[in-house]
């Protein structure tokens, strides 16, 4: 019943449940993860239902999708501003404020039961946890000169706004 009530919320703004929770992905993902292939892995469907989907997410001019010079057969995904404008009145912001009514304790409960259902439930479907940069095993703190951190899978450079976003790459540390 709570997730009706989100998903009715995001209804009236227009929004179909999946588009939330693809807006949602990239806000939360770094840079390296904001691909339609990662989009397609969180969301754990088909490349064809992810594509329709972000199609429409370009077409309400909430997503854009920007092609590297270098290699025409990569692309890389952003929110446009009224994507981020639209993601402050996100329905799950609701649920969000009365979670964080409850005490510290109630809290740290639900967080740990919430994220061990959601590594089973990955598990049985293999899914990727798509974890924080910075609790990674590939990530190096403080390892470059000029860039704090860096990634040794990647070997690239992480900025301190990379290391807090989530990655397609993450492996909990």
């Amino acid at each position: 019943r709570l997730g009706r009530l989100v998903h009715n919320q995001g209804h009236a703004q227009g929004l179909k449940p999946t588009q939330w929770e693809m807006l949602r992905y990239l806000a939360q993902a770094n840079r390296f993860s904001r691909t339609p292939s990662s989009v397609t892995l969180y969301m754990n469907m088909t490349k064809g239902t992810v594509s329709q989907s972000l199609s429409t997410l370009q077409r309400k001019g909430l997503v854009n999708k920007h092609v590297d010079p270098a290699d025409r057969r990569a692309v890389s995904l952003s929110l446009s501003p009224a994507a981020i404008q639209l993601l402050e009145n996100d329905p799950l912001k609701h649920l969000d404020m009365s979670i964080g009514a409850a005490s510290p304790t109630l809290q740290a409960e639900l967080e740990t039961t919430l994220r061990q259902t959601l590594l089973v439930c990955l598990k049985a479907q293999g899914g990727r946890p798509f974890g924080l940069c910075a609790q990674c095993v590939h990530f190096r703190k403080d390892a470059r000169n000029g860039h704090p951190h860096f990634c040794s899978l990647l070997s690239q450079p992480l900025s301190q706004d990379d290391s807090q976003h989530i990655c397609a790459e993450q492996v909990p540390a």
